[in-house]
């Protein structure tokens, strides 16, 4: 089973400190492929989120961000899937899940697809092809598709597992 991978209300949320650094990340995090030395971006905390938290944090929903704690504890799970890059919350390290494992598994004939004026907005119904996700526990869709991360049963229940809080899991 695939489930689209969703924050919680409960999580806290975070912003840019320095709002011209959004063209860098938006060039950069959002296509899916490995950032080269990446700058050490510092981060606040968004008035427009919650403020209790979890172990996951709102940054950006093409990726999931993460205290140390969390990332030596998913790493091992989901290191082929993508790259920790680094940034600052004040005195404490958090770190991004770039996702950059962009797969091609869904069956465009008979995946129900959202439309405004000719251009895919969204997924309606999702119909994945056959394929061995094993290798990939967390994914983006390759294409202009949301791009939100879609996980395995083996990443939800590893997550389930640690009792790590801040996500929820919501079936494709």
């Amino acid at each position: 089973m695939l489930y689209n991978m969703c924050l919680s209300e409960d999580c806290l949320g975070l912003s840019l400190k320095a709002r011209d650094k959004l063209r860098y990340v938006s060039e950069n995090f959002i296509v899916g492929k490995s950032v080269c030395n990446p700058p050490i971006l510092e981060l606040v905390k968004s008035s427009q989120q919650a403020e209790s938290g979890g172990d996951f944090y709102a940054f950006l929903p093409h990726g999931f961000m993460v205290n140390e704690k969390v990332k030596e504890t998913l790493s091992p799970l989901i290191n082929n899937c993508g790259q920790w890059i680094p940034m600052k919350l004040g005195n404490e390290t958090l770190f991004f899940f770039n996702i950059t494992s962009l797969l091609d598994v869904l069956n465009d004939e008979q995946t129900e697809f959202e439309t405004f004026e000719g251009f895919v907005v969204g997924i309606k119904k999702y119909v994945f092809i056959n394929y061995d996700y094993s290798t990939y526990p967390v994914f983006r869709l390759q294409g202009n598709y949301g791009n939100f991360p879609i996980v395995t049963d083996r990443f939800k229940e590893f997550v389930e597992k640690q009792g790590l809080s801040g996500i929820k899991f919501k079936v494709l």
